[in-house]
C-alpha cells in the first residue's frame, strides 16, 4: 500500500473511478493478507470487536479507527484535525454534510495553538471523550509521524516540524489556507445541496479558489437516496433505486397520504418533499428537503428550506 504513487486528484473522471476501484480491492487485500478481518470477526461480542477494531488504521486515511469511536462532537474533530495536520500530502476532505466540513474548519482555527503543541511534543492531549481510545491514538500519532519523516527515533522527532506550521500561521484572512497546509488539497467531497450550501462561502474562505466543492451522492443515516449527475453540480441528482421506498409529497398539498406521488408520476416544476419508507423500521420518514424534478428524471434540490444535522468526518491523501 506505501508504493501507491502519490498523484493528486484533479477532478472525478472515469480513470479516476478506476482508480478508486483499484485502490478499494487493495484495501481489501491488505486486509485479507493482515487477517484483520478474520480476526475481528472471531470476537465473541460487538465490544470486544470495537476494542479491536480501535487498533487499525485503514491505509491512506490519514486517521485511525480509533477517532471514530470518540462519541463527544467535539474531541471527535479535534482528532481528525490533529492526524490532518500531521499528513502533508493531505488530497481530500470526505464529509457526509458540508456542515461537518465547516465545523472542521473552525476546529483547526480555533485550536491552532494547542493542535501545533501536539505535534510538536508528540503527546496526544487529556480532552474529553477520547479516554477508552487514547493509547491508540497516540499509538497511531508517533508511527504516522515516523512514517512522514522517514523512521525517526523519538515520537517528537517523528512528527511533521511544528515550525513549518508555524511559519505558515494562521492565514485566515487570505483565501487558500489550507493549501498553504497541505498543497496538495484539491477537493471537499459533501452533501453540499440544499440549506447545506449555506457554509460553503465560509469552507470557500479557507480552501481557497483552486479547491473544488463536490459532491457524490445524498446518503445519510437513513437511507441512499441520490447521486449526482455532476459532482461539480450540487444540486441535480438522480435519485437511485434500493431496497428503501421512496415517495413524494407535493409541497402545496396537505400532509395527508393520499397526496403522495411515485417517482413515475411526479410532475416536472412541481416542488415536493421527499418521503422515506426503510426496512430498517422509518414509516414515511421525511426528509424535509423539496425536491423540483427536471425532465430526464432529475431532481434540483430547493436551498431554501432550513434543515441542520452533523455527519462523521473521513480524511484521506492517496485515495
Amino acid at each position: 500500500m506505501d508504493n501507491l504513487p502519490p498523484v493528486p486528484i484533479t477532478s472525478l473522471t472515469p480513470e479516476l473511478e478506476a482508480r478508486l476501484r483499484k485502490q478499494a480491492l487493495d484495501v481489501l487485500s491488505y486486509l485479507v493478507k493482515t487477517n484483520s478481518v478474520t480476526t475481528y470477526f472471531k470476537e465473541s461480542s460487538p465490544v470486544e470487536r470495537d476494542a479491536f477494531a480501535a487498533t487499525l488504521k485503514i491505509p491512506n486515511y490519514s486517521s485511525p479507527i480509533a477517532v471514530s469511536f470518540i462519541s463527544n462532537y467535539k474531541s471527535f474533530l479535534f482528532m481528525h484535525a490533529l492526524f490532518a495536520l500531521v499528513e502533508p500530502k493531505l488530497e481530500t476532505i470526505n464529509t457526509v454534510f458540508a456542515t461537518s466540513c465547516h465545523d472542521l474548519c473552525r476546529t483547526i482555527d480555533d485550536h491552532w495553538v494547542c493542535l501545533i503543541n501536539c505535534i510538536e511534543t508528540g503527546v496526544i492531549p487529556d480532552i474529553d471523550g477520547i479516554e477508552n481510545v487514547k493509547d491508540n491514538l497516540q499509538v497511531r500519532l508517533c508511527v504516522g509521524g515516523a512514517k512522514a519523516n522517514h523512521g525517526a527515533d523519538s515520537c517528537s522527532a517523528a512528527l511533521p516540524s511544528a515550525e513549518n506550521l508555524r511559519q505558515i500561521g494562521k492565514a485566515t484572512g487570505t483565501p487558500g489556507w489550507f493549501r498553504q497546509i497541505w498543497p496538495q488539497l484539491c477537493a471537499i467531497l459533501a452533501n453540499a445541496n440544499g440549506p447545506f450550501a449555506t457554509v460553503i462561502p465560509e469552507i470557500q474562505r479557507y480552501i481557497g479558489p483552486d479547491v473544488s466543492v463536490e459532491t457524490l451522492v445524498i446518503a445519510s443515516s437513513e437511507a441512499w437516496l441520490a447521486v449526482a449527475y455532476d459532482p461539480r453540480d450540487l444540486n441535480l441528482y438522480k435519485v437511485v433505486g434500493s431496497d428503501n421506498v421512496i415517495e413524494f409529497l407535493p409541497v402545496d398539498k396537505p400532509e395527508e397520504s393520499k397526496y403522495l406521488a411515485q417517482s413515475w408520476n411526479v410532475e416536472t416544476g412541481r416542488k415536493y418533499e421527499v418521503v422515506l419508507t426503510t426496512r430498517d423500521g422509518f414509516w414515511r420518514y421525511r426528509l424535509g428537503d423539496p425536491r423540483l424534478p427536471r425532465s430526464g428524471g432529475g431532481f434540483l434540490i430547493d436551498r431554501n428550506v432550513p434543515h441542520q444535522a452533523n455527519g462523521c468526518v473521513r480524511l484521506f491523501y492517496q485515495i
